[in-house]
């Protein structure tokens, strides 16, 4: 397969189409029964998680994010309204999972799904270093792993492993490994990879991360193996996080503004 068109940032489309079709032919009521949603990615997913790391350069506190949003007010999506995520979430009839940060760590709610995603995330580790905090995909699986901690306490293991087996997980991430790292002249990435062989370091680690639970990530598989379907929507995704990330001196002067 071409390199190019394994390409990481073409992750959330291969779930729009299984999931959002799926959800067409399946009545919304028995879908959202027993259904819940793990949500991992950056910021074209995130839901408040970075509003709770006090030092992070990547937050959307500002006018005029959510002010398509219920309530009006920003809620640490980084969009005037909903993110895709909260689109998936409404079409399968459930609720938008909150921010993994919002929840005490034995919260019931933990029960009815997390969003782990982090504005400024990748799949390594170095990406989007100059926000300061972020959460990296790493440090997202290592939360989803207090997470199924917690549900077993709560629930018993039977029971937890079940819920967790039958859960659907959600992950778009990627363009900021381009945008935030590799792309970027003073990180070290684009100086040591080809383009190519940065593809394959991308890949690799992600690999390694979607095996590092036990648990049956719903759909992964499929992303990896249908990636090429959707390389075209890389140049889109990168322009985004090219918006959100180089134009927030902007937006830092907006905040000035009077209402």
């Amino acid at each position: 397969m071409n390199p190019h068109a394994r390409l990481i940032l073409a992750i959330l489309g291969i779930f729009l189409r299984h999931v959002v079709t799926e959800a067409k032919v399946v009545d919304a009521k028995l879908l959202s029964e027993d259904l819940i949603t793990f949500v991992f990615g950056d910021s074209l997913t995130e839901v408040g998680n970075n509003n709770y790391l006090q030092y992070s350069l990547a937050k959307s506190n500002f006018p005029w994010y959510g002010i398509d949003f219920q309530g009006g007010q920003a809620t640490g999506r980084f969009t005037n309204g909903r993110t895709i995520g909260d689109m998936i979430s409404e079409r399968l009839g459930i609720q938008s999972p909150p921010p993994y940060l919002s929840l005490l760590p034995n919260d019931d709610k933990l029960l009815k799904g997390v969003n782990y995603a982090s504005g400024g995330a990748g799949i390594l580790n170095d990406t989007g270093l100059y926000f300061i905090q972020r959460l990296s995909l790493d440090d997202q699986i290592n939360c989803f792993e207090n997470t199924t901690i917690a549900i077993k306490g709560k629930i018993g293991e039977t029971a937890a492993n079940k819920l967790l087996n039958k859960a659907i997980y959600f992950m778009g991430i990627g363009s900021n490994d381009y945008v935030n790292n590799f792309l970027q002249p003073f990180m070290a990435a684009g100086q040591e990879y080809s383009h190519d062989e940065f593809v394959d370091l991308l890949l690799a680690t992600l690999e390694q991360q979607f095996t590092v639970s036990k648990y049956q990530i719903h759909l992964v598989v499929m992303w990896i193996q249908q990636l090429e379907d959707f390389a075209y929507q890389i140049q889109s995704f990168v322009r985004i996080e090219e918006t959100m990330y180089f134009g927030m001196p902007s937006i830092h002067q907006m905040q000035q503004i009077k209402y």
